[in-house]
């Protein structure tokens, strides 16, 4: 097959953000097409969840959600470095805060997993090569936010912190 190059030479013919010296390559491989289109949530057609907004809203709930988390959060981390110990009940608290927003992630990811919709399951796929690409897995990630929150329930019941989970891998 032709060599893939990005954007940068004038001859050629560009297909998806990418450049094919010489011939298409759909002909290279004795097929007759023109265009390899994106897949995926970047594809030109919508299935029936990404049509319906679903998919959006969802997202826009888990980020309004996780900044309002993230927020809170930040102003313990600075009044700790300040010195200050955080009222046991902000912590308890927080600790169902993060809890919800750690349980909706785990649903959302499952019905994308799950779905019979093939943008949702590829959505799922991205994500898990996302997370991935820090070096973790889904279970490492909620494991280390369910440790986070019982650390700041423990800390609202006056009770010793839970030792860490295992090191990823």
């Amino acid at each position: 097959p032709p060599p893939l190059v990005r954007n940068k030479h004038p001859g050629g013919v560009r297909e998806g953000g990418l450049q094919f010296r010489g011939a298409r390559p759909g002909r290279a491989l004795g097929l007759r097409m023109d265009v390899l289109g994106p897949i995926g949530p970047l594809a030109p057609f919508r299935s029936q969840y990404i049509q319906s907004g679903q998919m959006q809203n969802e997202f826009q709930q888990m980020n309004d959600l996780a900044a309002q988390v993230a927020s809170k959060f930040q102003a313990i981390e600075v009044g700790v470095q300040k010195g200050q110990l955080p009222e046991p009940a902000n912590c308890a608290k927080m600790a169902k805060e993060m809890e919800e927003l750690n349980d909706r992630w785990g649903v959302l990811l499952a019905r994308w997993r799950l779905s019979d919709d093939f943008q949702a399951r590829e959505m799922f796929q991205l994500t898990q090569q996302k997370i991935a690409q820090s070096g973790l897995t889904f279970d490492d990630m909620q494991a280390g936010m369910r440790w986070q929150i019982d650390i700041l329930a423990a800390f609202g019941e006056g009770k010793a912190p839970p030792p860490p989970p295992p090191p990823p891998g």
